[in-house]
């Protein structure tokens, strides 16, 4: 093809990726409050060791090191309150820019893909890295802090130097560029695993498929392993490398966490056959819903087109590799992740979707190469990518408009901050994991907060992440809250306003996160003695009093003396199952001796004088 059809094209692809990321990367959306858990810390002073055993190792060390070595290095101790908000700004467009560039890589992938392997044509390669682009999943994740779309890239280019050596250096019966592609297929691999390391289920299932295919095409079971041999060799050369930049005290507490503590937050499904096929359905509605309406179009037309042209798979062996690629690598992450840690989320799908596009454009490219009316197959094929541009704009529309990004506009645009309490009710019991001086990793009962859903920190609000106690203890003035309190009957309650989604015109599976109300209030003074708060042990009661003192610990005497009066009789916490910090014991003698509950007081003040 002409080098100037090659450059425009590409021209184009890029020019789509600037439209739909980075024009509107600097939005404050969605990383300044995604809902995912993973995304990286922004704070300035952290390196990468730290930003791990800030997340306690939950994820592995690659995006934490590139994201470090592309930020500037400034103590935030030295920063005004100005400075450290642009600094902190910056960074973040760094992270989200880093894993849109990757975004836009695992386009051109794809359209490389299709062109040298498949031998499409460039128009439709480029349809298939444009719809993969337009992808409302694709948009979201990069254009955020989270790991998974620099994941993907590193696991599609993983495979794509697998097929390198085995489609292009086999046949020319080039030993060295064979042997090189195969290291390298390792060594991206390895990348994968050190960005996020549950994308190991992905690649157990294409693994043993290809071994089989290699030993069915020469018999020989010593040459079937070699490539994998290869893929290891890479594997372990960049992992170690990784873990060696970042320091190899952080291997044991990570692969602790992967292997022990890692698996208990996520299991969502019971262990029976029924509860596991349940999960599959789930997973299945996930692909479905990454996949979105004009790609389940496309694939039940392919579907049409196999059961009409059953020959195709004798003439096309691109059409079976992409298929056993899809089912492989889906029930591989099924089998391997999802089924062992009982969980699914539509992001871990993202890997798959690549093939899904490939196989889609293939089957087009056949269909239009027989089909007469080849007018009608085109208008359908421009009216599809039309529908997926026009969902693609609603969902950055969307995204842009939501009930959080108009709420947190008017808040900062007004003086509202000052007097603000915010109230998410997104708060749960959980387990916070400390690492100790011997490398173990233990867990404490705390309450656990989902992170800043508002992006307001830096105006000195917070979530206070707990709906009885955050009004017993604080008297706001005002609510913001994702649910509606008026049937409560509980608050002084007066709505003020309703932030709603915008309203989308074309249908559309993804996006359903975006769409919930927030409720703003002004409120008064709760009227009943929180009775919930009453039932529980001191334990428990200390647990919610020590998540919400760091916030507000300046109390009025009478606001002490309704804290202590509703407080439980006082025992010695279990400190190997509480996470409690040390003055909270302080706070709790202050607030018995102003409720009058003097033997109480004298208990607490027994154990501070005999412990601390």
């Amino acid at each position: 093809m002409d080098k100037k059809k090659i450059f425009f094209f590409s021209g184009l692809l890029v020019l789509l990726w600037c439209i739909l990321t980075f024009f509107t990367i600097d939005w404050d959306l969605p990383s300044r409050y995604t809902p995912e858990t993973d995304g990286i810390t922004a704070k300035l002073d952290l390196s990468p060791k730290e930003m791990m055993k800030a997340d306690t190792y939950k994820y592995p060390p690659l995006q934490y090191l590139i994201v470090k070595s592309l930020a500037e290095d400034v103590p935030e101790k030295t920063l005004a309150k100005e400075n450290l908000t642009f600094h902190r700004s910056k960074r973040i467009f760094l992270y989200r820019m880093t894993s849109s560039v990757m975004g836009l890589m695992t386009a051109f992938l794809l359209v490389v893909s299709a062109v040298v392997f498949l031998k499409m044509p460039l128009l439709y390669a480029l349809g298939a890295g444009g719809i993969f682009l337009l992808s409302p999943l694709v948009l979201f994740y990069s254009q955020s802090a989270n790991m998974d779309m620099p994941c993907t890239f590193w696991f599609i280019l993983s495979l794509f130097f697998a097929v390198c050596a085995e489609y292009i250096y086999e046949k020319r019966e080039e030993k060295k560029k064979y042997i090189l592609f195969h290291i390298l297929a390792g060594v991206a691999a390895g990348c994968a695993f050190c960005t996020k390391d549950q994308v190991y289920s992905l690649y157990i299932l294409p693994a043993m498929g290809f071994i089989y295919w290699k030993w069915r095409k020469n018999k020989d079971f010593f040459k079937s392993l070699l490539p994998v041999l290869f893929w290891g060799g890479g594997f372990l050369f960049s992992t170690l490398l990784i873990y060696f930049l970042i320091g190899f005290e952080v291997v044991v507490p990570h692969f602790k966490w992967i292997t022990t503590e890692g698996s208990s937050p996520y299991a969502a499904t019971g262990k029976g056959i029924a509860d596991r096929l349940k999960l599959l359905w789930t997973s299945s509605l996930f692909l479905g819903k990454a996949m979105d309406y004009p790609l389940l179009i496309l694939m039940l037309f392919s579907a049409i087109y196999l059961f009409r042209k059953k020959d195709i798979y004798k003439k096309e062996k691109g059409v079976i590799i992409l298929l056993l690629l899809f089912f492989l690598v889906f029930s591989s992450q099924f089998f391997f992740f999802c089924q062992v840690v009982r969980y699914s989320q539509i992001r871990y799908f993202l890997p798959v979707l690549p093939f899904v596009i490939l196989f889609c454009f293939f089957i087009l490219y056949k269909e239009t190469a027989v089909f007469q009316k080849r007018k009608i197959l085109s208008l359908s094929l421009f009216f599809l990518l039309f529908w997926q541009m026009g969902i693609a704009w609603e969902y950055l529309y969307a995204l842009a408009n939501s009930p959080l990004a108009s709420l947190k506009k008017e808040i900062v645009d007004s003086s509202l901050h000052k007097e603000l309490r915010i109230n998410t009710l997104m708060a749960q019991e959980g387990e916070k994991y400390l690492q100790k001086t011997d490398g173990k990793v233990e867990k404490r009962k705390c309450i656990r907060s989902w992170g800043s859903f508002l992006g307001l920190e830096e105006y000195g609000i917070n979530d206070l992440l707990n709906e009885d106690l955050s009004f017993f203890l604080m008297k706001p003035e005002l609510v913001i809250s994702n649910k509606n309190l008026d049937s409560a009957g509980k608050y002084f309650l007066t709505l003020q306003k309703v932030y709603s989604s915008p309203l989308r015109i074309l249908p559309s599976l993804y996006g359903e996160k975006n769409e919930e109300r927030f409720y703003l209030y002004s409120a008064g003074r709760k009227i009943d003695f929180l009775p919930d708060f009453r039932k529980k042990c001191i334990s428990e009661q200390i647990i919610r009093l020590n998540y919400l003192l760091p916030y507000h610990s300046n109390f009025s005497f009478e606001e002490m003396k309704m804290i202590g009066g509703n407080l439980a009789p006082f025992t010695v916490p279990d400190s190997g199952k509480y996470l409690i910090n040390n003055y909270m014991y302080r706070f709790l003698l202050d607030a018995y001796t102003a409720s009058g509950r003097m033997e109480e007081a004298g208990k607490c003040r027994k154990m501070l004088s005999t412990v601390f």
